[in-house]
C-alpha cells in the first residue's frame, strides 16, 4: 500500500492520553454515583462528580489537539482502550468480577489497536 501517512506520532500519544482521562472521568463517576443526589447543592459539593467532568474535559482537549495531528480512521480506534483501562480499575478499585469473556475482550481490543498501529505505521 502506498499511502502517504497524516498521522503525527505525537497525535498517536495524545489520543493514548485521552483514554487516560476519559477512564479517570468514568472512575470518578463511579464513586459520585455511590452518593449522587438530584439536589442542586449536592451536586455541586460533589467532588467526584466535578473530577469525572474534569477529567472528561481534558481528555476532550486531548482528543482535539491529537484530532488536529493525525486522521480520524487512524487515531479513532485507539479510543477502545479506555475499556482495557476501566475494565482494570473495576477490578482493583471496585472489586468487580472479571470474567472470561472480559479478559478475552480486552485481548481483542489489545491485538486490533496493535494490528491498526502496524498497518499504519507501513
Amino acid at each position: 500500500m502506498n499511502k502517504k501517512h497524516k498521522t503525527q506520532r505525537i497525535a498517536i500519544y495524545l489520543v493514548i492520553l485521552t483514554t487516560f482521562f476519559t477512564s479517570l472521568g468514568q472512575i470518578f463517576f463511579k464513586y459520585a454515583a455511590k452518593t449522587f443526589e438530584f439536589d442542586f447543592f449536592a451536586l455541586i459539593t460533589n467532588y467526584y462528580l466535578i473530577l469525572g467532568f474534569f477529567f472528561y474535559g481534558l481528555s476532550a482537549i486531548a482528543l482535539l489537539m491529537g484530532l488536529k495531528r493525525g486522521e480520524l480512521s487512524t487515531l479513532y480506534p485507539i479510543i477502545a482502550l479506555s475499556y482495557v483501562w476501566v475494565t482494570i480499575a473495576s477490578v482493583t478499585l471496585f472489586a468487580e468480577a472479571l470474567l472470561i469473556t472480559e479478559i478475552l475482550g480486552i485481548l481483542l481490543i489489545i491485538g486490533g489497536v496493535a494490528i491498526m498501529g502496524v498497518a499504519n505505521s507501513e
